[in-house]
């Protein structure tokens, strides 16, 4: 009697827990993804933004060869390894710090019109609002 009890708990257990062995593994996330491929040590991920760039973020310990890159923004692809090949320090801690593009701000002043902008090369204004017959 006990034992077909046990028999009984035992395929009860079997047939909750197998199924859950044979299960194929769950899709991580791209969040997830990143963190695996940091962990061991693999490239970052391929960014489709042409312009991702880069500078170096570091302490007041660091070697001079990147303290004279203190504000140099790099294109991703086109950013300096770290350590540099002239480090000096015995552990680098530098890192790089990601942004969108090289631009810190927006170039051109929103608040000027096209015409104020033709006029401030100081070139003569030869657009009319005449039109194409010499009476108009």
């Amino acid at each position: 009697m006990t034992l077909t009890i046990i028999l009984i708990i035992l395929v009860a257990f079997l047939s909750f827990k197998l199924p859950a062995f044979f299960k194929p593994a769950r899709k991580t996330s791209k969040k997830n993804a990143l963190k695996n491929r940091m962990a061991f040590g693999e490239s970052t991920p391929h960014i489709n933004n042409l312009y991702h760039a880069v500078n170096i973020k570091f302490d007041l310990a660091a070697c001079p060869a990147i303290q004279s890159m203190a504000n140099d923004y790099f294109l991703a692809g086109d950013a300096p390894p770290i350590p540099l090949p002239a480090c000096t320090s015995a552990a680098c801690r530098c890192k790089y710090i990601h942004h969108k593009g090289r631009r810190h701000s927006i170039r051109r002043p929103q608040a000027i019109i096209a015409t104020e902008a033709y006029g401030s090369t100081g070139k003569l204004e030869r657009r009319m609002n005449t039109g194409r017959r010499e009476t108009d």
